[in-house]
């Protein structure tokens, strides 16, 4: 799937990744590289890895576009573009009930 409609706006349902007293980073969901883990499929709440904070995102309205690229600090992650909603859908992309998307 080449664009997932599920989100305007972006809810972050996440907690802190702070280092461990071991300095692994393994408690914190860290990789040894210092790289949050990302999700490797699409869906409503995600792990979108990176080099920030660690965590689960979720409601990606309007988002389309998905790929994964690697941070500054060469860590993947998952990227998005959003978009405007379209004729017939309302601000989180949905269409809007008894209206026909593009009329």
């Amino acid at each position: 799937m080449k664009s997932v409609l599920f989100a305007f706006t972006v809810l972050l349902l996440s907690s802190a990744c702070s280092d461990s007293a071991s300095g692994t980073g393994a408690e914190d969901g860290k990789t040894d590289g210092d790289c949050c883990p990302r999700d490797t499929e699409l869906s409503g709440c995600m792990r979108l890895g990176g080099s920030g904070t660690c965590g689960e995102t979720c409601d990606f309205w309007c988002s389309e576009n998905w790929r994964v690229e690697d941070d500054a600090q060469g860590c993947e992650k998952w990227v998005y573009d959003v978009r405007a909603p379209r004729s017939g859908e309302n601000v989180s992309c949905m269409r809007e009930p008894g209206r026909d998307a593009g009329n």
